[in-house]
């Protein structure tokens, strides 16, 4: 193998279509739709029962993020491990979904999605310990024997060694799970096997053999193949002599795996070089009708891809032998004295250049290329670690991108995170950490927007919006302070929204969103999500432009939102008085300025007036006074109206004509009975009168007053006491110049209207007291 320059650049990932492994490593043990219709029983469950699996999950996952935030979790591989435990619970969970209402089908889909970010976690757990070891009898240490060509101190061969061992242990995993090897009966020493052709073995006669003898020759080859995979040579060599085939093991693995290049004497390739020549040229025989199993055994042995790939049921088993071979090739070049070196593209494309078997789907594509780049470790280049970040935020953009996806690369960012990799990076790798996280965060928003919804990779997720709620916030966190502002104060208004819905079960998400938040966020960081939660609410409920022809003359839903939305800065995470009063007065400006007095008054009374009390006197002046006049004018329209309600509605109806005139009547021109009963219809009427006039009277002092008292205010009705150098002095300036324009002269119409209105003055003293107060106020509000 000539000598690679190490390089790193910009992968064109046009590999070949792979998806899914069509197998689950460890416990995940495969069961097809058929095999689960005998061997269980559908039972009818309910679907949020099902659901629990993947909240336990996203439960399990959220643990570890709350520890990898408080310092718990100091290193990646802390992190993988914990990722992996969660992944391996959620896969037992899922197992049992197939007794359950939903599809075989999607259970099964979901359980390869699952296989697969295990075996993702596995090789992080590995690839991140910060000091590598390896075993005794790995093929790097029995070919090179103790580092004698210093591949050791080779970084990159190190990391497919790392590669190798992953493979190993998730190969087996399904050994194991599988019972172990199957040679049953021919392991049995009661029962005797022999060839047709006995002393002659059938790597050397395998043109000779019978159909029984060549169905043998194929089992055992496959058997010995399975535990080659698994990195477990040695049980092949005591496995084939336990059936009698001492051959097969001196001949195959013996000699294979087990001679160095390095001979006792020293000597350099030696009988090594031999074997390989005769194993190659065995394995290359395409007109051979050995074992496919046999030829991919003494194939990969002796360095050869093709024979070993053809042997190949799996991505996984397909990747093994192309990194086997790799060390191979290395550490032949060494051995023969030429230079030999790994770089990073050729170890990418070890994986990106894998092909799977009868897969399908992009998800398992991108899973491969996060496995490629995960592989490097804690030493991955910046510009690798760009371009992993790149594909995983590209996934991230489309919109039929699982949730399982999305989750999976948000925790391989994190760890990254953790390498310290992201703070250090450059301003491209910290914009592609916070996409690929984001990514993740906007589809559990879009989940909690949906109240649960049906969840990706077919099977449906139900989940628990406070659960929602402090994932978001945790992955948020990890974010730069604006982005994680906005993604934030989006959940506060979906929350606002959900709580004024006329069929809402509970209406205090609000409260509860807060609550999980403040566990992740300070005090100063909660103030601005509350505010920019307001921003949004207000974006769409306010109206745009000042326009007085926008009367209204009730409540609408957007004017409940404006008022809703402000309840969470008093919220005692948040507790921001002083926003909230400036809120209430802008809020209370706009609403005046449309005329929209209802809902002004709504919002003063729904404002709570202690949260003044933890405001210094020195601070919020003007808008302190502004509630004060808010107040005052709508305390002045109660009392006119009452005055109004009373004068039009109470007053009591006069005796008839008739009865009026007995009553007065000369004595003797009417019956006696009947003017005695007509002044007793007159005195009670005179006696209703008086006490309708005294209560008139009374009422109208209490509304001139406080009409007199709103346009009097000290200060000046809606006018700022002291000046201020805000940006948005003008706006509010023109505002309140808006707002006096309308309040104004409808308070001295008012008052003018109940003068003229009034019984207890003449119609002149009416209108000259009308139009002096009138001038006087107008002059002072002016």
């Amino acid at each position: 193998m000539t000598s690679i320059t190490p390089t790193v650049r910009r992968i064109n990932f046009s590999s070949p279509s792979q998806s899914r492994s069509p197998y689950i490593s460890g416990s995940a043990k495969r069961r097809t739709p058929s095999s689960v219709g005998k061997s269980t029983p559908r039972t009818k469950v309910s679907i949020s029962a099902a659901h629990s699996a993947e909240d336990r999950l996203r439960a399990a996952g959220l643990d570890v993020l709350a520890a990898f935030q408080h310092g718990d979790i100091k290193n990646p591989e802390v992190f993988a491990k914990q990722m992996r435990l969660a992944v391996e619970a959620q896969i037992k969970d899922t197992e049992g979904l197939y007794s359950s209402s939903l599809p075989a089908v999607d259970v099964q889909s979901a359980l390869l999605n699952l296989a697969s970010e295990r075996c993702l976690w596995l090789l992080a757990e590995r690839s991140m310990r910060m000091e590598q070891s390896f075993a005794v009898n790995d093929v790097v240490s029995r070919l090179a024997k103790a580092d004698a060509f210093g591949v050791n101190s080779m970084p990159l061969l190190t990391r497919l060694r790392i590669v190798s061992e992953w493979l190993e242990t998730m190969a087996g995993e399904r050994i194991d799970a599988s019972g172990g090897a199957n040679l049953k009966p021919l392991d049995d020493p009661a029962y005797t096997w022999q060839y047709s052709s006995p002393g002659i073995p059938p790597v050397v006669d395998h043109y000779n053999l019978t159909d029984v003898e060549a169905r043998v020759e194929e089992r055992v080859s496959r058997e010995m193949w399975k535990l080659l995979l698994a990195g477990r040579a040695e049980d092949a060599e005591q496995l084939s002599r336990s059936i009698g085939q001492g051959w097969r093991a001196a001949s195959s693995f013996a000699a294979g795996r087990g001679v160095s290049w390095i001979s006792s004497d020293g000597t350099v390739g030696g009988s090594r070089s031999s074997w390989a020549k005769i194993a190659r040229k065995i394995a290359e025989d395409k007109d051979s009708p050995m074992s496919p199993y046999e030829k991919a055994t003494l194939g990969l042995l002796a360095g050869v891809e093709a024979p070993a790939l053809a042997a190949c049921a799996h991505y996984e088993e397909r990747l093994w032998v192309r990194a086997s071979c790799v060390v191979y090739a290395i550490i032949k070049a060494l051995a023969e004295g030429a230079e030999a070196d790994l770089d990073v593209e050729t170890l990418l494309h070890i994986f990106l250049q894998t092909e799977g078997i009868g897969e399908r789907g992009p998800e398992i594509q991108s899973a491969r290329k996060v496995q490629a780049y995960l592989s490097l470790g804690r030493d991955i280049p910046e510009d690798a670690l760009c371009n992993l970040l790149s594909e995983m935020s590209i996934a991230g953009r489309s919109t039929e991108c699982s949730t399982w996806l999305l989750r999976m690369n948000a925790h391989i960012a994190l760890v990254y995170r953790l390498c310290g990799l992201i703070d250090q990076g450059n301003e491209l790798v910290l914009e592609l950490f916070e996409e690929t996280v984001r990514a993740y965060i906007v589809r559990l928003i879009k989940i909690a927007r949906d109240n649960g919804g049906a969840g990706q990779g077919k099977v449906a997720l139900e989940f628990s919006r406070q659960a929602l709620f402090e994932m978001i916030a945790r992955y948020a966190s990890q974010l730069s302070e604006p982005l994680a502002v906005e993604l934030c104060s989006e959940v506060l208004e979906i929350c606002i929204h959900s709580d004024l819905m006329p069929a809402a079960v509970e209406r205090d998400s609000r409260a509860q969103c807060i609550h999980k938040f403040s566990s992740c966020f300070e005090k100063d960081m909660l103030r601005r999500i509350a505010s920019a939660a307001v921003d949004r609410v207000w974006a769409n409920a306010l109206p745009k432009d000042v326009d007085v022809s926008q009367g209204s003359s009730g409540i609408k839903p957007k004017d409940e939102l404006a008022i809703g939305i402000l309840g969470i800065l008093i919220l005692p995470p948040v507790d921001n008085p002083k926003e909230l009063l400036c809120r209430t007065t802008r809020l209370a400006r706009l609403f005046g300025i449309v005329q929209n007095n209802i809902a002004a008054k709504r919002l003063l009374e729904v404002f709570p007036n202690e949260c003044l009390q933890s405001i210094s006197s020195e601070d919020c002046v003007n808008e302190r006074h502004e509630l004060e006049c808010w107040h005052a004018f709508f305390h002045a329209l109660s009392r006119h109206n009452e005055w109004r309600n009373h004068f039009f509605g109470n007053r009591p109806l006069p005796p008839p004509e008739s009865v009026r005139q007995a009553a007065v009547a000369a004595s003797g021109t009417v019956a006696y009975e009947s003017q005695a009963a007509a002044n007793v219809q007159m005195s009670a009427y005179l006696e209703l009168l008086e006490e309708y006039n005294g209560v008139g009277q009374r009422l109208r002092i209490i509304a001139v007053d406080a009409l007199n008292g709103a346009l009097t205010i000290p200060g000046g009705w809606m006018r700022d006491i002291h000046s201020t150098d805000s940006p948005d002095e003008e706006n509010r300036e023109q505002e309140l110049l808006v707002v006096r324009g309308i309040g104004v002269p409808t308070l001295v119409s008012l008052l003018q209207n109940i003068l003229d209105e009034s019984h207890s003055h003449s119609e002149a003293t009416q209108v000259r007291c009308a139009k002096q107060e009138t001038n006087l106020l107008i002059a002072r509000c002016s």
